[in-house]
């Protein structure tokens, strides 16, 4: 059930992320880029992946994610919560799952989220994505 578990919620963190529309050959350059900016290696990218599930990530791998989500319009460049953006996506998602969670509690979460602030330079950035993470994480076992 774990590794179930696992895998839909990153799946719920990949659909907020990716914006529905695929993989595009920008996409792919922004992953190069992100990875080489931050010294990543293959490994470090895997690494970064699952350290999202289970909170062990490092600052390295928290300005990898900041790089990425600022390229796909997740983070704005300022470094504040695109809002708009995830409030979008997660509508989607529960219209997508039929989970009941309405329009005013989403927006409040997703505004809390947008107040949460790091102490690192990507922390910063990173720390209200992360509650974006925990509330998809609250999403999927409205799903289950």
């Amino acid at each position: 059930m774990a590794v179930r578990n696992c895998i839909l919620i990153l799946g719920i963190i990949c659909s907020l992320i990716s914006n529905s529309k695929g993989i595009t050959e920008q996409d792919t350059v922004a992953f190069k880029k992100c990875k080489e900016e931050n010294g990543m290696t293959a490994a470090d990218e895997v690494s970064a992946k699952s350290s999202l599930l289970n909170d062990t990530i490092t600052d390295t791998q928290k300005c990898y994610w900041v790089c990425l989500l600022t390229a796909f319009g997740e983070i704005n460049a300022d470094g504040s919560l695109n809002e708009e953006n995830a409030v979008k996506e997660f509508k989607d998602l529960i219209a997508h799952h039929k989970i009941q969670y309405s329009d005013e509690e989403l927006k409040s979460d997703v505004a809390d989220c947008a107040k949460i602030r790091g102490d690192s330079t990507c922390d910063k950035a990173f720390a209200p994505w992360k509650c974006l993470m925990d509330i998809g994480k609250r999403l999927y076992r409205k799903i289950m």
